[in-house]
């Protein structure tokens, strides 16, 4: 009898174990099966493989016209991003490319709305585990009003799975624009260049020494003209 009873135990403990573990198998399933809700719009970037590659802007847009994304898919950027937006009818945040950073983790290069036209070019992380845009930098921007203006460009370096961002940002302001002396023709002319790298979820500066980076991107810097 007690032989029997111990069979029916092991009998009932390999049903119920049997059991777990096909309700764990099926919890997998499910979880695999779940579609990012950022599908749609990752398929409108084009992908692009980064070693070297340059960042700017331009007022017709170059190689950086992208396509526009739709109302819907304009929720899952910051909210920040959408104030900028100007247009009632339509977004003015254009997919451009998109390039695996790691497993885990792609960059999205998008054009998106700036002080009078779509001219911020911005590089956001998309992070696979999480579902979402973990973090988010300019890294191309143009624009000029009355005599004043900004461009910054920027090159984007990956390896070993780690992003380096070189980014050159130069500010000028003409005289002759708002001057009242029409003897005033002095143009003003500011340069900076900095070193930013993605660390796990964030963009950090880490490198501000102009004339060290100067020296060392020196090549890449002489192709760019003024």
């Amino acid at each position: 009898m007690k032989n029997l009873i111990l069979i029916l135990a092991i009998i009932i403990f390999g049903c119920e174990n049997k059991s777990t573990n096909i309700k764990v198998e099926k919890s997998k399933i499910n979880e695999n099966q779940i579609e990012s809700k950022y599908k749609k719009l990752l398929s409108k970037f084009e992908t692009i493989n980064v070693d070297t590659f340059y960042v700017y802007s331009t007022y017709n847009y170059d190689n950086f016209k992208g396509k526009r994304i739709e109302k819907s898919e304009a929720k899952l950027f910051p909210n920040e991003i959408l104030e900028e937006n100007f247009s009632l009818d339509e977004i003015d945040i254009f997919a451009c490319f998109k390039f695996s950073i790691d497993s885990t983790k792609i960059g999205l290069i998008a054009r998106t709305p700036s002080m009078y036209s779509p001219t911020s070019i911005k590089l956001f992380v998309y992070d696979k585990i999480s579902d979402s845009l973990i973090s988010y930098i300019e890294i191309a921007e143009i624009w000029g009003d009355a005599g004043e203006s900004m461009e910054k460009k920027s090159w984007l370096f990956l390896r070993s799975n780690k992003i380096k961002i070189l980014t050159e940002k130069i500010e000028k302001s003409d005289h002759r624009a708002y001057a009242e002396d029409e003897n005033d023709t002095i143009i003003e002319i500011w340069k900076t260049l900095y070193q930013i790298d993605f660390t796990k979820t964030k963009f950090d500066t880490t490198n501000m020494n102009e004339k060290y980076l100067r020296k060392k991107y020196f090549e890449i810097l002489k192709k760019v003209s003024y």
